[in-house]
């Protein structure tokens, strides 16, 4: 049997008493009493909201949460309801509907879920606060709270890869076309990643976006460049250098991944890998042929055929033997 809460509503129990008597004469006498017994009036509403995974890792996991109001005082509340302005969260399903009326002890129960953001991550934590209001029978309205947060794991990552459109070179001059690639492989947000590559005589990195960079998990910032190759990277067989990139996580120290080294190699053609072809003695005189020693040259030669002509005539008048032939 439901017990009465008219009095603890009302704030006391009020009774009156009458007694009725008649007297010889004239008419009956109805004295009354009244008394009133005050009851301590102590509304209360609480809120509890709780929620189903204790920590959350990926954009889209799905979190349910449960809100539970219950009356906590010793007078009815009227017009009862749960409310929860979270961006995000599903329409709150309410057992009884609401608003609703709860006797001391009673309870209103809600639903609701919601979708993890890439915000959340980076921020740590899925924070929110659900309130509820309840009217008690005299008094301002009751309006607790409710606070939960679910952490979220967050797991920063990032990657360099460099590539050249060449495996190979063949001589000094030769232009090799670079790509720098760095990746968000982690599940939060990284600002301030930028890449740099010290190889002297590389051009200008020209990036795609514009570095520094913010970049969610799974995007890339594409830088490209040019280098020629010079005679020092013949004779060391091979152009090598190495590239790094900077990122900064939400939370925690800025990531410096291991640094990415490139090696395109001397394919021959030219001087040897590793040797510089020797260099000739120096007279003084310059390292090309003109006019006047190209007549010279030519003079000799003609010089010596006159003079090897000369030498066999007179050994044919003194009666020798052309060459090759013997003695008479």
């Amino acid at each position: 049997m439901r017990r009465d809460r008219t009095p603890l509503d009302a704030g006391g129990v009020t009774n009156t008493a009458r007694s009725t008597g008649t007297p010889p004469t004239g008419l009956p006498l109805t004295p009354g009493s009244t008394v009133r017994v005050p009851v301590a009036q102590t509304p209360g509403l609480t809120l509890v909201k709780t929620a189903d995974k204790s920590s959350v890792a990926a954009v889209g996991e799905a979190i349910g949460y449960t809100f539970t109001a219950t009356n906590a005082g010793n007078q009815t509340l009227t017009a009862v309801s749960i409310s929860d302005p979270m961006t995000g969260l599903s329409a709150l399903s309410c057992t009884p509907a609401q608003p609703v009326t709860l006797a001391p002890g009673e309870q209103l129960v809600c639903t609701a879920s919601y979708g993890v953001t890439q915000a959340d991550l980076d921020a740590g934590a899925v924070f929110n606060t659900a309130t509820v209001t309840g009217q008690p029978p005299t008094g301002p309205p009751l309006r607790p709270h409710s606070t939960v947060g679910v952490p979220a794991v967050q797991t920063p990552g990032l990657t360099l890869l460099k590539t050249a459109d060449t495996a190979s070179v063949s001589q000094v001059g030769e232009t090799i076309t670079n790509t720098l690639t760095a990746t968000n492989t982690g599940n939060v947000s990284l600002s301030e990643v930028s890449i740099d590559d010290p190889l002297a005589g590389l051009s200008a990195l020209s990036c795609t976006p514009a570095q520094p960079a913010v970049l969610a998990p799974g995007e890339q910032l594409l830088c490209t460049a040019t280098y020629q190759v010079t005679r020092a990277d013949v004779n060391a067989g091979a152009v090598s250098n190495t590239a790094t990139v900077i990122g900064r996580p939400p939370t925690g120290p800025p990531l410096r991944p291991t640094a990415f080294t490139l090696v395109v190699r001397f394919s021959g053609g030219g001087a040897p890998p590793g040797r510089t072809p020797p260099a000739l003695a120096w007279t003084g005189a310059p390292d090309w042929v003109g006019p006047v020693e190209g007549v010279a040259a030519v003079l000799i030669v003609v010089g010596g055929l006159m003079v090897l002509l000369v030498n066999r005539r007179q050994g044919r008048g003194r009666g020798g033997a052309e060459p090759g032939q013997p003695r008479p």
